[in-house]
């Protein structure tokens, strides 16, 4: 924001400085020469400042005029500055809206970021208008009251107009005298000093309502730059400590810094954090919360079909377990089978030639012992031979 606010204000000084002025008074050399649409001769601006004064006519004494009339110069010359101040709040107030959409937009889902938008607004409504009641405060001594400054700097503008004015005519009374190639060469002449009087003498005003037209006319310029003349924006933007004669400089900008630092700093951007606080949103209303959170029908279409989706792919993922539990086992019966005929082999094959040795002798007994006696003997017999050949 900060940075927003300093491009916007330094094209506003620029737009102020270069657009402020209702017609721009050019020192024109001939009748002949071509004006742009925006600028006027000192000679005829001079005249409508004589016609005032005329109008405005009280107890002035010759060469004098009412103070009045400087302002209604001002005044017309500063026409501008109103448009100028208002196409720079639609500015700011559009720069604070792209953020504020880019806050709530990063911070919040659609649906919910327009009714949070619809609250914001209204308080950023209350602040574009305390902006626009300071604005027209800040121009109302400049548009509608009369001139008043207690700077200095109005009575050195003023001298300093009239040295330029008059080091001007002087230079062009001494092309007169002297011829101009001589003149631009730089080169040494010498002179007759009374021609030079007399040339100069010329020059004297003699017409006291012109006289009094050209100073009203040089006292305007100067409080017009006394009110505006502009340089760096610093307070808003660089609030650094100045010294003393930086501060003084500054001041020739008066109503550029009165319009970034009293009016869009402390009546807009000190105040933006206040936007949304969370007073607010304990405040509202349970159908203004509703209003906030409910989802759209689409939304909860869509949600309840992705739910659905969400189950079927649940209930999907819960069979493949169940099936990879009886893959798993289905795989593992013939190695168990394998690893439980091993194991007999291996306890078969554990019998010694001894014990083999020790069975036959006792079938044999067995059977000499019970021969000719007992069915059953012999059927024991005969199983001690069986497992015998077995082994």
């Amino acid at each position: 924001m900060r940075s927003s606010s300093a491009d916007i204000f330094f094209n506003f000084s620029e737009t102020l400085r270069q657009q402020g002025r209702r017609k721009i008074i050019v020192d024109a050399t001939s009748e002949e020469q071509e004006l742009a649409t925006d600028e006027v001769s000192r000679p005829h601006f001079i005249d409508l400042a004589k016609e005032r004064m005329r109008r405005s006519r009280g107890r002035e004494l010759p060469g004098t005029f009412n103070p009045m009339v400087i302002g209604e110069l001002f005044v017309e010359q500063s026409a501008p500055w109103e448009r100028i101040v208002s196409n720079l709040k639609s500015e700011i107030l559009g720069v604070v809206n792209d953020i504020v959409k880019m806050i709530v937009g990063h911070i919040a889902i659609q649906e919910t970021a327009s009714g949070i938008l619809a609250i914001i607004r209204g308080s950023l409504e209350l602040l574009a208008n305390d902006l626009e009641t300071k604005f027209r405060e800040l121009l109302a001594p400049h548009i509608e009251g009369h001139p008043i400054t207690y700077n200095h700097y109005l009575t050195d503008t003023v001298q300093k107009i009239q040295e330029e004015r008059r080091r001007k005519s002087l230079e062009e009374q001494f092309r007169k005298i002297i011829w101009h190639d001589e003149f631009a060469s730089g080169r040494q002449i010498s002179i007759f000093p009374s021609r030079v009087f007399n040339q100069s003498e010329k020059h004297i005003e003699v017409d006291m309502e012109r006289y009094g037209g050209e100073l009203a006319v040089d006292y305007m310029e100067a409080y017009y730059k006394v009110s505006a003349l502009l340089s760096v924006f610093l307070q808003a933007v660089n609030p650094r400590p100045i010294s003393l004669l930086t501060y003084l400089k500054a001041r020739k900008q008066e109503i550029f810094d009165d319009i970034s630092v009293l009016a869009v700093e402390r009546c807009l951007i000190n105040k933006l954090p206040s936007l949304f606080p969370s007073e607010t949103i304990l405040d509202l209303r349970d159908d203004e919360v509703a209003y906030i959170a409910t989802e759209s029908g689409t939304l909860a279409l869509e949600r309840s079909r992705y739910g659905q989706k969400l189950t079927t792919l649940e209930d999907a993922k819960t069979e493949l377990k169940q099936l990879d539990i009886h893959r798993a086992l289905d795989l593992a019966s013939p190695l168990l089978e394998a690893v439980d005929l091993y194991s007999d082999e291996e306890s078969e094959a554990e019998f010694s030639e001894d014990e083999q040795t020790e069975v036959t002798e006792q079938s044999q007994h067995e059977e000499g012992h019970c021969h000719g006696t007992n069915m059953g003997c012999l059927r024991n017999s005969q199983r001690y031979r069986l497992l015998a050949h077995h082994t």
